[in-house]
């Protein structure tokens, strides 16, 4: 059986990019869905190993080389 994330009633996509990142929270009712939803599970587990692996930006204050 085949999901579709944009058909079904799944997580938008950019919500469990969002909420992986910490940027945003997930609702209730979402968060309820993510815990019964193995397609979901699996799209926010990859998301959270993409975080985990940027490393930290570099600093974008200039510092003088004087």
């Amino acid at each position: 059986m085949e999901t579709n994330l944009e058909t079904s009633n799944c997580i938008k996509i950019r919500r469990l990019f969002d909420a992986s990142a910490g940027s945003t929270k997930l609702e209730e009712s979402e968060h309820q869905h993510l815990h019964e939803c193995q397609l979901c599970q699996g799209v926010f587990y990859i998301f959270i190993g993409l975080h985990v692996n940027i490393p930290p930006a570099a600093s974008t204050k200039k510092t003088s080389a004087a």
